[in-house]
């Protein structure tokens, strides 16, 4: 079943959550919501954790099923903010995601102290990205 991506904007109260989830299930056209949030902890030698979160949509109450996700991957990559030097990078593999599973993960990352960029991608079975997200040294998504 082709299906089309629909990126919305970032929503951090839990009033904004909850309606961007109220459309989602309300949509008979839409078939899964990935949601993710992350937390990152202070770098000690160069090196910090990062924890991604992702939730899936579902179960859903309409004729279409609800998307499971196989094969996906998530890509991180920490480089200086102007692209030019690679910190480090690494990929993991996301367990079969069922419609209303949770998953987190953490990656060990090698970091600056200061003056880096951690992009974190989810990657389709076929190697297209299906979303991508960039934050800074502080933690602030990049828009």
């Amino acid at each position: 079943m082709p299906v089309k991506d629909i990126f919305k904007p970032l929503v951090t109260t839990s009033d904004a959550i909850t309606e961007l989830c109220r459309e989602a299930n309300n949509a008979q056209n839409c078939i899964g919501l990935i949601t993710w949030m992350h937390t990152l902890s202070q770098v000690v030698d160069d090196q910090h954790t990062a924890t991604v979160t992702l939730h899936t949509r579902g179960p859903v109450e309409v004729d279409m099923p609800a998307y499971t996700l196989r094969g996906y991957a998530i890509h991180w990559a920490v480089t200086s903010p102007d692209g030019g030097t690679k910190f480090s990078e690494g990929d993991v593999s996301l367990p079969t995601l069922t419609p209303a599973s949770r998953w987190s993960g953490d990656f060990l990352l090698t970091a600056p102290a200061a003056d880096y960029i951690v992009t974190v991608s989810i990657i389709r079975p076929t190697g297209f990205n299906v979303t991508e997200r960039s934050y800074d040294d502080q933690g602030e998504q990049i828009p």
